[in-house]
This record gives C-alpha cells, structure tokens and sequence, in this order.
C-alpha cells in the first residue's frame, strides 16, 4: 500500500456498505482506518452498519486519506464535525480496534475499546471472533 498524498477532502456519504466501509459522492469507496468491524453473517455486523448509517448517510464528512488498499479503497480517517467516526464505533462496541496504516495514534482507538470492553457492550458481551480471523476461516 502506497501513502495518498492528497488534502483532506469533505463528500457526502450516498452509501454504507457494511460496519467499515461507506462511498462517497457514489464514486468514492472509502474504508475506516484503525478498526475492523465484524463481517455480514457475524453476530453485530447489522448494528455496526446501522451505526455507520446514522452517523454519516447523506451527511458531509472530512475525509483523510491515508493508503489505498488492494480493492483501491482510499484508507481513511472519517470526521463528521468534531467526531472521529472511526472511534465511534470503537466506542459502541461495534468495532475492533485494528491499525490498517492509520497514522492516528493508536492509543486513541485502545482506549475506545478499553472502554466497550469493561462495559462489555455488543461484541464484549461474549466471546466472538474477530473479523481478521473470520475471513481466514471463510
């Protein structure tokens, strides 16, 4: 994966694909750096997506572009005014906090998911495999 060397650039989210992953002015598919939400077919996958839903469908958002990936997905941290949607869903328990060449710092996404975790919410209320291993399996 090679760095995008462009500025933050602000579209508005037309879809949202899964707990992760969004489009953009319907051209632009863009995945969340940091986190790894869980798959369609594992258990909180349809929260996770209606979280990223509420959050950013037909709303403007920041986007920072960090790579691409090898689907050609622009790797990015998300804002919607102040908020860090990338954290957000750390925050909720709808996501796992995972670098994928996200230069946030990533105490940032432990410590939203510390918090999930203690207070066991979604998919700290039991145990559940996470999305990396998923897709191995799959």
């Amino acid at each position: 994966m090679t760095p995008i060397h462009q500025p933050p650039t602000i579209c508005q989210v037309t879809r949202v694909i899964d707990g992760d992953t969004l489009i953009c002015d319907r051209k632009m598919s863009i995945r969340l750096c940091g986190i790894d939400a869980p798959e369609t077919g594992q258990p909180y996958s349809k929260e996770a997506q209606n979280l990223l839903i509420r959050l950013t469908l037909n709303k403007n958002i920041t986007i920072i572009p960090i790579t691409r990936d090898k689907y050609g997905r622009i790797i990015a941290e998300i804002w919607h005014r102040n908020l860090l949607i990338n954290t957000q869903l750390l925050n909720w328990g709808l996501a796992y906090a995972h670098h994928h060449n996200c230069p946030t710092p990533q105490t940032i996404f432990q410590l939203a998911q510390q918090s999930a975790q203690t207070l066991k919410l979604n998919i700290w209320s039991s145990p559940q495999t996470p999305p990396w291993l998923y897709r191995k399996i799959k």
